[in-house]
């Protein structure tokens, strides 16, 4: 009789059959049931006792991998659960894998058989301090990782009874970096988001690396990337790599900066604010800057490339201030072996959208934004025009070619009553000659057109007479005086004291 039992659907007995093998017998008694660990069906045919693995069978389809029963045979179908049970035919793994416990193994199970019956090891497990517990009690270490990479062909002998353990890595704080030496590790350091020491392997490019640190951080100056990498007679050859270009333009994987083990990657972090972080931008280059002073928010020292203009810049240093003048900025070349100082009207640039107007800037250039608030001694005399006599402010003050004499009149806040303005007088000496006009104020704005309105040169002088200095007055007062006398001597001559 050929028996089945255990986790099928109909446990039964039958008559031995010519030629039955073992899935016969399993479908005389209904098929397996959703508990059975078809990789370990028990068979008992003849005296030899064996195991059967039909997920193998199913899987290869080979009609070795299915063994023929004689008479008399018992098949036995255990529980999955049964799998972690003990004995000396069973292999245990343990930790840091997919799917630790016990398996059964024979002649000729090693130890990636093991390893892949129990999933593998996570990503948290340390596959270079895998344990070998033996069952006399001894243990040997296994580096996994040099298997892996190559670099040992050896693998550890598993017998019945013993143990693999792989461990946990260690947390970030944990120095078990330290167990790697200095050619077996690549340092990352500055603005990425988990600077370390990381394990180094050949065939691992630049960008690996850098996004197994995390990636930049958003400060990170991806412009000016440092690699050190270790040279000949212990130096250390230095390296510069322009990864803001590689990711705007492209480029050849081949122009990727090549790395070996000892090699440190350099990050460094972009200035954040001149006035307040003084000791993070004085790190910077000076040949990696660019310096905006003067009538600016933020002047300071500034990171700069060549994708950046002077707009990048201005932006960069929060814009002028309310009393920079826009039409006089000043731009000083200082790396093209000679002084040079380009003039940039700001104003204009924006009236018109000029792209020519902006001057080309490169690194170690100086941005200067004056003020309009600086005293009038400072200011050039050909660029300025005075205005004095009955108004309100008389001073120097700064001349644009739009300037009228209205304008004039309002920065010196207008003239004031005793002011004669019918004959406001305006001296000009920037021609080849110097020159007098005279300009009615209201006469003018009887008749508002501008084109009767003196032209203004810088250089120019406006004065404004006091309304006494006009010519009426001088006669009004000499008739004044005339009355005053013909009065005095008439009356002497009715006191009788005086004979015309």
């Amino acid at each position: 009789m050929i028996k089945v039992f255990g986790e099928v659907l109909k446990p039964v007995s039958f008559p031995y059959l010519e030629g039955i093998n073992v899935v016969d017998a399993i479908l005389k008694g209904g098929g397996v049931t959703r508990y059975a660990n078809v990789e370990q069906i028990r068979v008992l045919s003849g005296t030899e006792p064996l195991l059967f693995n039909l997920k193998q069978f199913l899987d290869s389809g080979k009609d070795e991998d299915l063994p023929v029963l004689e008479p008399g045979s018992t098949i036995y179908v255990a529980q999955q659960v049964d799998s972690v049970s003990g004995g000396s035919r069973k292999v245990y793994v343990m930790g840091q894998v997919q799917k630790p416990g016990a398996f059964e193994t024979s002649e000729g199970v090693g130890f990636l058989d093991v390893i892949a019956n129990s999933g593998g090891p996570t990503q948290y497990a340390d596959i270079r301090s895998v344990r070998i517990l033996k069952r006399n009690g001894t243990v040997m270490p296994f580096n996994f990782q040099d298997f892996t990479e190559g670099r040992t062909t050896d693998l550890p002998v598993i017998d019945s009874g013993d143990a693999v353990f792989f461990p946990e890595k260690g947390p970030e704080d944990d120095k078990s970096w330290l167990k790697l030496g200095t050619d077996d590790s690549l340092k990352i350091i500055g603005a990425v988001k988990k600077p370390g020491r990381y394990e180094w392997a050949p065939g691992v490019d630049f960008m690996d690396y850098l996004s197994n640190a995390g990636g930049p951080t958003e400060k990170a100056d991806l412009a000016h990337v440092r690699i050190i990498k270790p040279g000949p007679e212990g130096q250390r050859i230095s390296s510069e790599f322009n990864l803001q270009e590689f990711i705007d333009i492209g480029g050849q994987w081949a122009d990727m900066p090549e790395l070996s083990g000892g090699s440190t990657i350099v990050l460094p972090e972009l200035p954040v604010n001149p006035t307040s972080q003084t000791s993070s931008w004085v790190k910077l280059p000076k040949e990696n800057a660019i310096y905006i002073m003067g009538a600016v928010i933020e002047p300071g020292r500034y990171a700069f490339n060549e994708e950046m203009g002077i707009l990048d810049i201005i932006a960069a240093s929060e814009g002028p201030s309310a009393e920079a003048d826009l039409s006089r900025v000043r731009v000083v070349h200082r790396n093209e072996g000679v002084a040079r100082v380009s003039k940039l009207n700001l104003l204009r640039y924006f009236e018109t959208g000029d792209e020519t107007l902006l001057p080309k800037v490169k690194t170690g250039d100086t941005i200067f934004f004056p003020s309009r608030e600086r005293k009038w001694v400072e200011q050039k005399p050909e660029d300025t025009v005075r205005i004095m006599g009955a108004v309100f402010v008389s001073g120097r003050y700064e001349f644009t070619n739009n300037m009228t004499i209205l304008d004039l009149l309002a920065e010196a806040k207008g003239p004031k009553e005793s002011a004669y303005v019918e004959k406001i007088l305006i001296f000009n000496s920037s021609c080849c000659k110097n020159r007098s006009a005279t300009f009615d104020l209201v006469d003018f704005m009887k008749d508002p057109d501008a084109s009767r309105l003196p032209v203004l040169r810088a250089g120019d002088t406006v004065f404004v007479p006091e309304l006494s200095q006009s010519n009426w007055n001088v006669i009004m007062g000499l008739v004044a005086d005339a009355a005053s006398v013909l009065t005095v001597i008439q009356f002497l001559t009715n006191l009788g004291w005086f004979t015309p």
